[in-house]
């Protein structure tokens, strides 16, 4: 009986979504959902007003939102227990919002936006179990947020656009993963990682004043990085415990960043090119290594670069490249 109050659901939905936007150019959609079979499909299109609301109380879940040439477009789905899925695709509109909470079980989240102009807003939530979430947003002013508690982990980000991005991934425990991809300047990446495998990533490209963080704390350890095509670049990595790497790769000047390791299989590896920039990393005790590089072409040397190396205990080593005039050096190790 439950199963088929589900189904009714659905229609009720999706004619109460197409007629509402015939009668007043507006299409409000509210659905609540209490267990077994789960599943919802919205479609909205040419609105002044499309918002879509979806509560789904727990089994199996699901649910797919579709908005399309609209403006003031939001989505706001509730998921709160079992097979979970949600997605939700927003295009040729403006302003976009998408909110999805999801609490246990399979999860999984895919969420497209492109605006027409600027402003894209995604917040995703899901706490234990199998996660994943792939938010994707084009063009300029967007902000995505995505947070995972416990399991399988994954997340990631894409965003294309002019300018002024923000991407943030904070996962707790569990396989972890991370990524953040951002094209265009005024960007800023973000990814907090704590237990279990991590590994965290974060490439930008064309991206003046941006930054990147990484945050990572025990297990795995990992943290990629690279910034391209731009100036006052900004980098800051912290990892804490356990297997540790960081590479990172920026390209231009003024560009600056901090690396911290805590204990254990350290190594870093760096690059910058151009000039004025400038390198700051700390080491502790275990593996070490660190290999830095600031570069330039023949014909542009590299001017007044710095690197500052401090490495304690453990095996140690320090490579410093550095080519051009007035650049320093310092290393220090224990």
């Amino acid at each position: 009986m439950k199963t088929k109050l589900n189904l009714i659901a659905v229609l009720v939905a999706s004619t109460f979504s197409f007629t509402s936007a015939f009668a007043v150019d507006q299409n409000l959609v509210t659905t609540t959902q209490n267990g077994v079979g789960n599943r919802l499909v919205v479609e909205q299109t040419s609105s002044t007003l499309a918002k879509a609301e979806v509560h789904q109380g727990g089994d199996l879940n699901d649910a797919k939102v579709l908005q399309v040439n609209s403006n003031g477009v939001s989505s706001d789905i509730r998921q709160y227990g079992t097979a979970n899925k949600a997605i939700v695709e927003q295009r040729d509109s403006t302003p976009l919002t998408t909110i999805v909470l999801q609490e246990g079980s399979a999860h999984n989240v895919t969420l497209f936006q492109e605006n027409l102009h600027i402003n894209s807003q995604a917040r995703i939530h899901q706490r234990t179990s199998s996660n994943t979430a792939t938010v994707t947003q084009k063009n300029g002013n967007v902000a995505a947020a995505v947070y995972q508690n416990g399991t399988s982990n994954v997340a990631h980000t894409v965003q294309e656009g002019m300018h002024n991005s923000y991407a943030g991934v904070f996962q707790t425990g569990d396989n972890n993963f991370g990524s953040v991809k951002q094209i265009g300047g005024n960007a800023g990446g973000s990814i907090t990682q704590e237990g279990n495998f991590n590994t965290g990533k974060i490439e930008q490209f064309d991206v003046a004043s941006s930054f990147s963080r990484i945050l990572q704390t025990g297990n795995g350890n990992f943290a990629e990085g690279r910034q391209e095509s731009g100036t006052a670049l900004n980098v800051d990595v912290t990892q804490n415990g356990n297997n540790n790497l960081v590479r990172y790769n920026q390209a231009g000047n003024g560009s600056l960043a901090n690396i911290h390791q805590g204990g254990f299989d350290q190594i870093s590896l760096s690059v910058q090119v151009g000039g004025f920039n400038e390198l700051n990393l700390t080491q502790g005790g275990h593996g070490n290594k660190s290999t830095t590089l600031q570069d330039s072409t023949a014909n542009d040397r590299a001017l007044q670069n710095f690197i500052q190396v401090n490495q304690a205990g453990n095996a140690n080593q320090a490579t410093v490249y550095q080519v051009g005039s007035g650049n320093q050096a310092q290393v220090t190790q224990n």
